[in-house]
């Protein structure tokens, strides 16, 4: 009988710590989930991570570091527009922003137009000889004051060049990080 008792015992003991040993034990690289905010044709976030931030080192390679450490950088993350797309509501703490937008066109016809707009104003063409080795086009807008802790998003539109601004069915990829301060 007491050997009854203290097998039952034993096993119990053993149950509870074997299940706080998982509770407690940190969980591997391998087994970490990913954010899937960002999510594209099922596809997580990371597949784009490295590809986000080699474009955003483009960007900050065109300005000297004491201007890079004065303002602060948001990533609104990517997508993938066919003719338009109003992306979510971001907010900024900021009293002034500008946009670093990384785009292109993913139907292999170069001759792309982009209206963009969020807390300022773009219309841009795409330009064969402006892209870099991956495909993109690169855009900075101007410093432009803005409502500090106020939620924007971005309304993307996109058609082929030289068509008078009619969605056409084009379809492109787009970075978007916002620089404030």
């Amino acid at each position: 009988m007491k050997k009854k008792i203290r097998l039952k015992l034993t096993s119990l003991l053993v149950a509870f710590a074997t299940i706080f040993s998982f509770a407690t034990t940190p969980v591997s690289a391998a087994a970490k989930s990913v954010s899937v905010a960002n999510t594209e044709e099922g596809k997580e976030t990371m597949e784009y991570a490295d590809e986000a931030r080699e474009l955003r080192q483009k960007f900050n390679a065109v300005e000297p570091a004491s201007t890079t450490e004065s303002y602060k950088t948001d990533y609104w993350g990517y997508c993938t527009v066919t003719n338009t797309h109003t992306g979510g509501n971001h907010t900024i703490y900021g009293n002034q922003a500008r946009l670093c937008v990384a785009f292109k066109p993913l139907d292999g016809n170069t001759a792309l137009s982009v209206s963009l707009s969020s807390f300022t104003y773009i219309d841009t063409i795409y330009r064969y000889n402006m892209v870099d080795s991956d495909g993109y086009y690169m855009y900075v807008t101007d410093w432009v004051p803005i409502t500090y802790m106020r939620a924007y998003n971005m309304f993307y539109k996109i058609w082929t060049t030289g068509n008078g601004g009619v969605c056409d069915g084009r379809t492109a990829r787009f970075h978007v990080w916002v620089d404030y301060k």
